[in-house]
């Protein structure tokens, strides 16, 4: 903590070398002597002040409050409370809290005013994106009354906050986005109890589902057809590394891709199937499944709230986290492995070359950043011509290669895979 001179110091230093120089050239004038000297005594007097004020900027008391957890979508607000336990009160005090890139913040810089044995509570309202975040530094800032000197502290704290993600069925509901991607049981036309429609009588129809009735009356072997509820199983590999967080706060590669994660894993268990997960964080992954039932839904939210990119570093081990994943699933288990810009495609060929069973029942989501930027615009053509170099090579082996780019494009998947689930295959 230092005292700092600011510009109108910088001035007053000036003035009185000036001040100097000309009273020299001129046989010392008294008004320019005593011009000279009564600035220099001001800076003085402000210096003295500011070594005051600095004793009791460093004897504040400074605590900052946030939220344990809140979900995606919601506002919430950090308090941050100054108590003053001298005698001495400052002028004015300047509170800059260094916010989390992906937080998005109101108002979270206040100047207040706090007296001595004053206690002041500053709030600003917060809208985080999903993930996970830290809060580390403050920044005080003072001075002394006239503004010669400024005095800055900078107070190190850690707070951290958990966002839960939505899936997109919930921002639909939740009005945070457009378009219909509301869950699916999965149903397909098979011989059942519940009844859809009669037909005629083929090759290798189970003969208990005749109906004699209709036969009779149509004069043709009818065959009583029915609906039943599909049960089948999914596993979501989510990459979660460092090159998935850059982008618009809530519209980055990682803020998609969880939410997708959670629309399949909403998905599937709505149809009674149990879901599989991984979730990449570079270095490290983590894996857990067979889930079922809502609480797999809420379970798989939660790992996917305390990822954040202050804890994912680079994609560094991405073949071995997915031929883990792949190897503990059943084989006609549908696979959906959402990877972030940059992923080496190469690898992930690889891996899937060495399961057979790959063919026609996984799928690879390449998710683009989704904000306006000029960055965000440059990797998403990046990702487009990637797409278009190996969409025919992954086509060659039975797995389905796509490219989400935009928010209609992640509103289509989810409304399309209830019927995919339906088939159990993706080709």
């Amino acid at each position: 903590m230092r005292i700092e001179p600011t510009v109108k110091a910088t001035g007053a230093g000036f003035i009185i070398t000036a001040l100097t120089a000309l009273s020299i050239l001129k046989g010392g004038s008294p008004v320019i002597v005593s011009t000279a000297l009564l600035i220099a005594v001001l800076l003085a007097v402000s210096y003295a002040e500011a070594v005051k004020t600095r004793y009791t900027l460093a004897t504040l008391i400074v605590s900052r409050e946030v939220p344990v957890r809140i979900g995606e979508g919601s506002t919430s607000h950090v308090k941050i409370t100054v108590e003053n336990p001298s005698k001495g009160g400052l002028p004015y005090l300047v509170i800059e809290d260094r916010v989390p890139p992906r937080v998005r913040a109101k108002h979270y810089q206040g100047r207040i005013t706090i007296k001595g044995g004053d206690t002041v509570v500053v709030e600003y309202l917060i809208e985080p994106a999903p993930g996970y975040h830290v809060f580390n530094e403050m920044l005080l800032s003072t001075g002394d009354p006239l503004g010669f000197f400024r005095i800055h502290r900078v107070v190190k704290q850690v707070s951290s906050i958990t966002v839960t993600p939505v899936s997109l069925q919930e921002m639909v509901m939740k009005g945070l986005s457009t378009g219909v991607a509301e869950p699916i049981v999965s149903r397909t036309r098979g011989l059942s109890l519940e009844y859809f429609q009669l037909r005629e009588y083929q090759y290798g129809d189970d003969l208990r589902f005749v109906s004699w009735t209709a036969t009779a009356r149509t004069g043709k072997l009818m065959v009583r057809e029915g609906l039943s509820e599909v049960r089948n199983d999914t596993a979501v590999f989510v990459d979660l590394s460092g090159p998935s967080w850059p982008g618009t706060p809530g519209d980055a590669p990682a803020d998609w891709i969880m939410r997708l994660a959670l629309a399949v894993a909403s998905t599937t268990v709505s149809s009674g199937g149990s879901i599989w997960y991984t979730i990449l964080r570079g270095e490290v992954w983590e894996s857990e499944g067979p889930l079922r039932g809502r609480d797999a839904v809420e379970s798989f939210r939660l790992r996917l709230s305390i990822v954040g990119p202050d804890n994912s570093v680079y994609r560094m081990k991405l073949e071995d986290s997915l031929y883990k994943f792949l190897r503990v699933l059943p084989p006609s288990t549908l696979k959906i492995v959402l990877l972030g810009p940059g992923a080496n495609l190469d690898r992930v060929l690889d891996v899937l070359k060495a399961f057979p069973g790959a063919s026609c029942t996984t799928m690879v989501l390449v998710v683009a950043p989704m904000g306006g930027t000029l960055q965000e615009e440059a990797v998403r053509i990046v990702e487009e011509r990637v797409y278009r170099e190996y969409r025919d090579r992954f086509a060659k082996m039975g797995i389905l290669l796509g490219l989400v780019r935009s928010r209609g494009e992640v509103i289509g998947f989810a409304r399309g895979f209830g019927r995919l689930l339906s088939r159990g295959r993706f080709c």
